[in-house]
């Protein structure tokens, strides 16, 4: 099973290659009515909240889901705005100080410098809020205060998210949980485990965990003893601000179920500030000694569905702060014991019961024992006693199978038997299975599966011969089940023996299946060659199955022998064939997934290019890249890139650059050439001395991408070169792609001097002009003089790049200019040009003061009579709130051609007088 889920895993990554997860309209109809109609108290202020979607990790399929979810939680509650980003550039104290609360959705691996750190620190313990949904706590590796600050971090999930897990409620009565009634509940998802030391009852208030009383949580694998205590919600403050975690938020279903959304609600508005609730740990508030327990029993005792669960968790809170000390929880259990009569309530035998399976000895056994006879109760003392590791109970469980009158409570008990690995309990089973109540005879072998000893084997055996089909079904089942668990326990030999027999030619296919795995786990050479006949069998579900366990063939010469068998599988099968040779992994099936490149049928292509991606060398360069160059589908050009992207090994950018040069001055092969240069900007591969050759074909697609691919791998060293390659192609796309490399470097007055350099060299108008409209757009104050030297050219190309180069200029320092040309230029357009290019640059020449500006844009407005330049004047007045602009763009509203934009500067201004002068903004 752990393999078919592997397997079903990665075909996953195939298909989400071509496809990313959307959430649908349907799915969007019912977060919307699922959502709450209110908050649940009124904001003190207009909040906003910070929604971070970005995953360095796993990226988890519910960021979207969550990130709508939220969207709609603000529009119909009115509780908070949301913004979204997954830019870590948001974390600096400016940015952050817009927001009243930042929620990390499902974020993993996140890295925070100290610059980022210092600037989440201050957010949070100056008051504002965190909020963690899921994956929140899988981030802040590095950074332990943080991790101490989310109050857990991510360290595994036993829990997975196909499973049903039951949740208890710590703090029943907690305005938190609410919409939950005081009842616990279970629920479908991944549940992370965040031991200590991050996560603590002592440092945070911990509202629900999981319920580890519930057998099917109890019973996942690989559990800790840290795990009976795995928190799944809780608050704490920090500082002065405050912190909300959730753990609920894997599965998308979550974002359109009513308690789960109630619950984040009144979680984000803790952390904004307006849920005022008390956060105080409960850690130490538990009685820590047994002086306590009677007055808490009792209270306990009085407990029925429905009522307050206080007393309940304080009890759970007791068990658990003396989970170390024996002899004080051997004095808890039978102080417990009255909880078990038959006068008490069955909420009370319920959490009785639950409580006992953690903690129970031969004290609790009698009781337990005794509900068994009630029809109604033996669910309850059967799974104590399931779990209670004593001979006991386990004679207990024999004796009432043996003497119970009801059917039904029979065939459970044969199941915690079975669960318990009773091998006393194997002579009462092999009768059972041999009866003529076919239900006690099927779940008496099922149990004989569980328990998986060498005397259970041979019953099962046998029972395959037994006259009832369902035995018979049921025995072959319980045989692999009995396999598997003698495998585990070390006794290959007897299990592979086990696996033989199941892989008979004469069992259901689904039983061989388990007998080939079987085999490929305990008799390698056996596998091997049994292998080849299951992999072209007529048997689909064994086909598949064997198909499959292509990925974990490590022979080298067993795994070749297998790839010339591609040739006799169908679409559908080869798909599973390549996927499986990806997770293999040996480059030995390069050569089949090079081959189903060209196949017929898409899905095969698509899953080869995947399979080469994985295991792929630089014989699978031009393959792919002729793949992607050949087609016509987006997500199978994009899957083939995708591929070509991922190759690794220090040979593939050598055979990248190589095959572009073989393939650059061939017609046919140019179209490859274009996929093989956008790769190289992809892989960020230091092949730039190969791109700026490239960036000069006559072929204008290669050009053209070698072009993006600079602007992707070119760095400020590169600007020589990029100075080189606009003097021979002096065209707007390498203009744009010097721009993007030249504002690599952060200080604008040194970025001109790799072309300001080879300025005299130039020898082409064309050239100096396309050098010229650079440098305007660079705005280094070192091509000033150069700029103002070649506008009074006699060159008209010439001139005009010059003036094109000064209006595009990113500062103010040629306003004088523009203010002249505006009314004195050669011709309309050069006025219209430099009149714009002077009211941008009074927008951005911060030597004036606001009054200064004023005075010049009211000047401006009078320097022309055309709207749409006086338009912009309004535009840039109601950027200053002053009384003088205020008065110019009323004014300017008399005027029915600029009564829109008068009208919006207007607003603008008095949003910018109100804290100076509300009355005037007022009148306004």
């Amino acid at each position: 099973m752990t393999y078919h889920c592997k397997m079903i895993g990665v075909w996953a990554i195939v298909v989400l290659a071509a496809a990313a997860f959307a959430v649908t309209e349907e799915e969007i109809g019912r977060m919307r009515e699922a959502m709450p109609d209110r908050p649940v108290v009124a904001p003190q202020k207009p909040r906003t909240m910070l929604f971070f979607n970005l995953s360095k990790g796993f990226g988890h399929s519910s960021i979207p889901y969550w990130a709508k979810a939220l969207d709609i939680m603000a529009e119909k509650t009115g509780a908070f705005k949301v913004e979204h980003s997954e830019d870590m550039a948001v974390f600096t104290a400016e940015s952050l100080s817009r927001f009243d609360a930042v929620c990390f959705n499902n974020t993993t691996k996140l890295v925070f410098d100290e610059d980022q750190k210092a600037a989440l620190t201050e957010f949070i313990t100056e008051g504002k809020g965190i909020v963690g949904i899921h994956a929140a706590t899988d981030n802040f590796y590095e950074w332990p205060e943080a991790a101490m600050m989310m109050g857990g971090i991510f360290q595994g999930h036993p829990w997975n998210a196909p499973g049903t897990w039951a949740i208890k409620l710590d703090d029943p009565d907690h305005p938190l949980l609410q919409m939950f009634k005081g009842q616990g509940f279970n629920i479908s998802d991944e549940i992370y485990r965040t031991n200590a030391p991050y996560y603590s009852r002592d440092r945070q208030r911990v509202l629900m965990s999981l319920d580890m009383s519930d057998p099917a949580t109890l019973s996942v694998d690989d559990l800790v003893p840290e795990d009976n205590d795995t928190g799944i919600s809780w608050i704490k403050p920090v500082g002065q601000g405050r912190l909300f975690y959730c753990s609920l938020g894997h599965n998308h279903h979550l974002t359109w179920t009513p308690s789960i959304l109630a619950h984040y609600l009144a979680g984000i508005q803790y952390a904004l500030g307006d849920l005022k609730v008390d956060d105080a740990p409960l850690g130490g508030a538990a009685a820590s000694t047994t002086a306590a327990v009677p007055a808490l029993i009792e209270a306990v005792g009085q407990y029925d569905w429905g009522k307050s669960r206080a007393a309940l968790a304080e009890m759970e809170e007791v068990i658990r702060k003396n989970g170390s000390n024996a002899a004080m929880l051997l004095e808890i259990e039978r102080q417990m014991q009255p909880l078990l009569k038959t006068d008490t309530a069955f909420a009370v035998k319920d959490f009785a019961c639950r409580q006992l399976s953690l903690i129970g000895t031969d004290v609790s056994v009698p009781a337990l024992a005794a509900l068994l006879d009630d029809p109604g109760t033996e669910h309850l003392g059967r799974i104590a006693l399931e779990r209670i590791p004593s001979p006991a109970a386990e004679a207990a469980l024999l004796d009432k199978l043996n003497t119970v009158a009801d059917a039904s409570t029979r065939i459970a008990i044969m199941g915690s038997l079975g669960a318990r690995r009773s091998k006393a309990a194997v002579g009462a089973l092999s009768r059972a299975a041999v009866g003529f109540d076919a239900a006690l005879a099927q779940a008496a072998v099922k149990a004989l599966g569980m328990i998986a000893d060498s005397q259970a084997a041979e019953v099962l055996g046998r029972l395959q011969n037994s006259p009832l089909p369902q035995v018979r079904i049921a025995a072959v089942e319980s045989l692999a089940l009995c396999a598997d668990r003698l495998a585990q326990d070390g006794h290959t030999d007897a299990a592979g023996a086990i696996y033989e027999s199941l892989y008979s030619g004469n069992n259901p296919p689904l039983v061989r299946v388990a007998g080939l795995v079987g085999l490929s786990r305990t008799r390698t050479e056996r596998f091997y060659q049994v292998l080849p006949e299951a992999i072209v069998c007529d048997q689909p579900e064994l086909r598949k199955a064997a198909i499959q366990r292509v990925a974990d063939v490590r022979d080298q010469a067993a795994l070749e022998s297998l790839l010339p068998l591609a040739e006799q599988l169908d679409g559908a099968d080869k798909v599973i064939l390549l996927t499986a040779l990806a997770v293999n992994g040996s480059p030995s099936g390069a050569a089949a997934a090079v081959a189903a490149l060209t196949d017929e049928q898409p899905q095969v292509r698509m899953a080869a290019a995947f399979a080469l991606g994985q295991i792929g060398d630089k014989d699978a360069v031009f393959p792919l890249a002729a793949a992607a160059a050949k087609a016509s589908d987006r997500d199978e050009k994009e899957n083939a890139r995708a591929a070509l992207y991922r190759l690794s090994g220090t040979e593939i950018d050598h055979t990248i650059a190589a095959q572009i040069r073989g393939c650059m001055n061939d017609p046919n092969s140019q179209p490859v050439a274009v996929e093989l240069v956008r790769a190289v900007g992809q892989r960020a591969a230091s092949l730039n001395d190969l791109l700026f050759e490239t960036a000069q074909s006559a072929h204008s697609q290669i050009a053209q991408e070698s072009l993006r691919s600079l602007q992707t791998t070119a760095t400020f060293a590169d600007m020589p070169g990029m100075a080189a390659l606009l003097a021979v192609r002096p065209e707007a796309a390498v203009e744009n792609t010097v721009i993007v490399t030249a504002e690599k470097q952060p200080d604008r007055n040194q970025r001109a001097a790799a072309l300001l350099s080879r300025w005299d060299g130039l020898q082409s108008s064309e050239a100096k002009a396309s050098y010229l409209r650079v440098l305007g757009r660079l705005g280094d104050q070192n091509s000033v003089a150069l700029l103002k030297e070649m506008f009074e050219a006699s060159d008209p190309l010439i001139k005009d790049a010059a003036f094109r180069g000064i209006v595009d200029w990113p500062g103010a320092e040629f306003i004088a200019y523009m203010k002249r040309l505006a009314t004195e230029g050669q011709d309309a357009s050069q006025r219209v040009l430099a009149f714009r290019a002077y009211v941008r640059m009074l927008s951005e020449d911060r030597s004036k003061t606001e009054d200064q500006a004023v005075e010049l844009l009211a000047e401006a407005m009078g320097m022309t009579d055309r709207a749409s330049e006086q338009r912009l004047v309004l535009s840039a007045l109601g950027a200053l709130g002053t009384a003088r602009s205020l008065e110019l763009a009323q004014k300017a509203a008399e005027n029915t051609e600029l009564k829109a934009e008068a009208e919006a500067a207007v607003l603008s201004i008095c949003e910018r007088l109100i804290p100076n002068d509300p009355d005037m903004a007022r009148t306004a």
